[in-house]
């Protein structure tokens, strides 16, 4: 509704000039492009006598006519009826020139042009959302798999320790806690072979002895 109310506030201060020479073509051209907008049903321009000036319109099928019928159209004499909800159908009255106006700017939107649009917003949110909840979903998977594959590998390594002396893992992972694991397996291993090494040492030395 605030959109709207801008959008009528703009066309009031846009035709007021040409109000005041009776301008009627160069209103109608601002009426046209201001039309164009979405939802937008009608505008209007009622002079201070509360007959229509002109209006243009617009259908299902974005087709824009103008009528310059002077018809009477009375805009609410209550400040808080200027923006009226009836059938789906939104009202906005904006004076033109403020307390004392020289005539008014009426502009009607469909509402169901709106509930569509917002309908459609949210699809596409709750969408994009799912979609990036599975890639997240799958990317985890395969980060989870690496690192299930590396714990097995560290795992199965460390059992070994006691056969596989001095034997290294050699796997490259990009998490530090992970790297850490592996420099301490290997440096386990490296410890176990020194220390088996040391004792042949020993053992070949006692018996030459």
């Amino acid at each position: 509704r605030g959109n709207l109310q801008f959008m009528a506030e703009g066309v009031a201060s846009s035709v007021r000039i040409f109000l005041l020479t009776e301008e009627l073509t160069s209103i109608e051209s601002i009426l046209k492009r201001e039309i164009k907008f979405p939802a937008i049903t009608q505008i209007a321009v009622v002079d201070n006598a509360n007959h229509l000036l002109i209006a243009a319109s617009k259908d299902h099928h974005e087709k824009i006519s103008v009528q310059y019928h002077k018809e009477y159209r009375k805009p609410p004499a209550d400040e808080s009826m200027r923006m009226v909800l009836h059938d789906d159908l939104l009202t906005v009255w904006q004076p033109i020139n403020g307390s004392l106006p020289e005539g008014w700017v009426q502009i009607e939107s469909d509402v169901r042009f709106i509930r569509k649009l917002q309908f459609s917003i949210w699809l596409q949110t709750v969408t994009v959302g799912m979609l990036l909840f599975l890639l997240a979903t799958l990317i985890l998977n395969q980060v989870l798999k690496t690192r299930l594959r590396v714990l097995n590998i560290a795992a199965d390594f460390a059992k070994r320790l006691c056969d596989r002396r001095g034997a290294s893992l050699d796997i490259h992972d990009s998490t530090s806690e992970f790297t850490r694991l592996i420099q301490s397996l290997n440096h386990a291993s490296q410890m176990l072979y020194e220390q088996q090494r040391e004792l042949f040492e020993k053992e070949e030395r006692y018996e030459l002895a």
